[in-house]
């Protein structure tokens, strides 16, 4: 019997996306179970592809999606695109227990493979992918991980202080384990079996599980075997260490790994040298775990598997980008992809390669002293710690030497102030008051979130129109984290160093350094006043008496007549409604720039005055001639009668009786009174 039906399809559908495929493979039989490199199982279904390190060139098709096929080895193409696009056909295979795609040009991220219950081999090394291994994989009951690593162990994995197991087994390692590793505070377990090390094993603190099998000159003070001796080590000096393993932080792990090019210039790439990442999991997630992956070119893999400079010692949520990928994306930092720059520094787009646009906020150098390393840091303890759709997602951070880089979501349209004080210069339309409205509202949902919402409470410092970001569709983010303080557990109030920006600052604040939430509820204050009049916080152009903003707006506030004249005069108030909304916003940007601290609202409340004013429902005028009105002169089975007949067919029966029917759905007894 011939394989027809689905797999034959599937099987036509695949020969026909790959280009170049050799005379050798033979697909031409109308039995495809008889094709060379394809099993079939006894019921004639497709079970097995094994086409790898042939000149294969395409895409692997959709129709794959829901097959039978259970391994699937396309690995090492030698053709000159080798087979690309993405890997997204696999997230329906649930069939699979092996998969071998490593030596290919596949781009995009790693599908997630949470259905894949028989998964146990994974190899998708030495492609384009990119972003992070969906937590999924590493949950597979039978997931094992092959690493093909070969080099020395360096004693600089001993930086690495919050590891827990370091497994490093079934590799092409040579040398001895370093007195170093001895250090590591919360080591439990090394795993080195299967390699080739020799010499004597460090003592390492009563409790630490070591694992020294298959390694024959352990304990020896000289390797008397050769490298790559092994017999089941096949071709160890053209093996490339892609993946080092699975470190586990407090739990379970997550894998990520990036493969990227180094350049020499803008317009000429080369393959960075052997680095090591750290991907730990974002730390809301109580199973926090820690990635070590290797990122090598060359053969014989002769380097020593270390962590190079752009790995810091972080506490666990924070993801490290290379140096060399952010040059990558940004064009070696090219003047032409600046979006703007500051005192911290520069920000840079870049575009990873499955098209994610990326901000890049690189410090200055001369910056970087206790201060801006404390700021840095803190960005990325709280931001990798929080996460809300209005406030900018930090995706990774990189410390190389000298440089201190930031890596964030790109919101297209810049900074508020942009909108709101630049407009002319940039030939921009001025933003409505609705939209206007509508930023303030998720300014205040995203502080409400740092508030009140999360586990512990932070305060952001510095809320300022230059960040708050917005996306296309304008919608608001709050961004810059540099100065967030976490408040002490069980304290309204503490004593911090001042931080922040002039016309933004809290007087009490300004005054003794005591910081609460109302700060930011102040600030939140001179935003709102911001918006409506579209003038600065400090505006010098203004005499002495109208130079201070929050002063000047109250004292204009108290005069209804006057209230009209503090509008920006760009917001069109032809219509009452608009009118009443902006002086209900006004009211609020004054109670929350009031003096004192307990006279302020809470975020929440500043949430709750403007959503009446963003999300308005109305109720539509009532048509009794409507086939979804009711007109109260039929009777019930009437009225049941011609919404049955609008509907096409008849979903109760009107014989029944009224005085009890049956509105049973989806299993559940729902059954009603209704009097006649």
């Amino acid at each position: 019997m011939q394989a027809r039906g689905q797999d034959y399809e599937v099987m036509i559908l695949l020969k026909r996306m790959i280009i170049n495929a050799p005379s050798t493979l033979q697909w031409t039989d109308p039995d495809v179970c008889k094709w060379n490199h394809i099993q079939c199982d006894k019921g004639n279904r497709v079970t097995a592809i094994q086409i790898g390190n042939q000149t294969l060139q395409g895409v692997l098709p959709a129709s794959l999606s829901g097959s039978s096929i259970e391994t699937l080895l396309v690995n090492g193409q030698n053709s000159k695109t080798k087979l690309n696009g993405t890997l997204e056909v696999l997230k329906n295979m649930t069939s699979l227990k092996q998969i071998w795609a490593h030596g290919n040009s596949f781009t995009g991220p790693i599908p997630r493979l949470s259905h894949h219950d028989q998964l146990f081999d994974v190899s998708l090394r030495d492609n384009q992918l990119t972003g992070v291994i969906p937590p999924s994989l590493m949950a597979l009951p039978r997931l094992k991980v092959n690493m093909g690593l070969s080099g020395t162990i360096s004693p600089s994995f001993a930086r690495l202080t919050s590891v827990t197991k370091l497994l490093l087994a079934n590799n092409y390692i040579t040398g001895t384990i370093p007195n170093e590793l001895t250090s590591m505070p919360f080591l439990q377990e090394l795993d080195v079996s299967n390699n080739n090390l020799y010499g004597r094993v460090p003592s390492f603190r009563k409790g630490v599980v070591l694992e020294l099998a298959g390694n024959p000159d352990i304990g020896k003070d000289k390797p008397t075997s050769s490298v790559g001796g092994v017999d089941n080590k096949n071709d160890a000096g053209i093996v490339i260490g892609v993946l080092l393993g699975l470190v586990i932080l407090l739990g379970t792990g997550i894998l990520i790994f990036m493969k990227y090019r180094r350049k020499l210039n803008p317009k000429e790439k080369v393959q960075n040298p052997t680095e090591i990442v750290v991907h730990p999991r974002h730390s809301a997630d109580s199973n926090d775990a820690m990635k070590i992956s290797v990122v090598g070119v060359g053969g014989g893999g002769t380097g020593a598997l270390s962590p190079t400079s752009n790995v810091y010692p972080m506490e666990a949520g924070s993801m490290v980008i290379s140096i060399q990928v952010l040059i990558d994306v940004t064009n070696n930092f090219s003047e032409e992809n600046i979006l703007g720059k500051g005192g911290f520094g520069t920000v840079y787009k870049g575009e990873l390669h499955d098209g994610t646009k990326i901000a890049v906020k690189r410090m200055q150098s001369g910056s970087m002293g206790e201060k801006g390393l404390n700021e840095f840091m803190a960005e990325i303890a709280v931001l990798t710690r929080v996460r809300h759709k209005h406030l900018v997602a930090l995706l990774g951070y990189c410390l190389d030497g000298d440089e201190r880089l930031l890596v964030y979501e790109y919101m297209p349209q810049g900074a508020l102030s942009r909108l709101l004080f630049h407009w002319k210069k940039e030939g921009l339309k001025p933003l409505e008051w609705k939209t206007r409205l509508t930023i303030a509202l998720d300014v205040a949902r995203g502080v409400e979130y740092l508030h009140d919402l999360t586990q512990q409470t932070f305060i952001h410092r510095d809320l300022k129109p230059s960040n708050i970001l917005l996306g296309d569709d304008l919608r608001a983010k709050v961004s810059d984290f540099g100065l967030v303080r976490l408040a002490p557990e069980g304290k309204a109030s503490f004593q911090t160093r001042l931080a922040g920006t002039f016309g933004y600052l809290a007087p009490e604040y300004a005054a003794t350094g005591r910081l609460t939430t109302k700060v930011d509820v102040y600030s939140f204050g001179v935003i709102l006043m911001e918006m409506i009049t579209g003038r600065r916080a400090l505006d010098e152009s203004r005499s002495e008496e109208n130079f201070h903003l929050v002063t000047w707006f109250c004292r204009m506030l108290l005069n209804k007549d006057s209230f009209r004249m503090i509008i920006d005069p760009t917001i069109d108030i032809d219509d009452e409604e608009t009118l009443a909304s902006i002086s209900t916003v006004a009211d609020l940007a004054g109670h929350c720039c009031s003096r004192e601290p307990y006279q302020r609202p809470d975020m929440s409340h500043a949430v709750s005055v403007l959503s009446p004013l963003v999300e308005i429902w109305k109720p539509t005028e009532a048509d009794v001639d409507d086939i979804f009105g009711v007109n109260f002169d039929m009777t019930l089975p009437e009225a049941l009668k011609r919404w049955q007949d609008f509907e096409g067919n008849s979903i109760l029966d009107t014989t029944y009786p009224f005085s009890s029917v049956n509105t049973n759905t989806n299993g559940y007894n729902t059954k009603s009174s209704i009097p006649l």
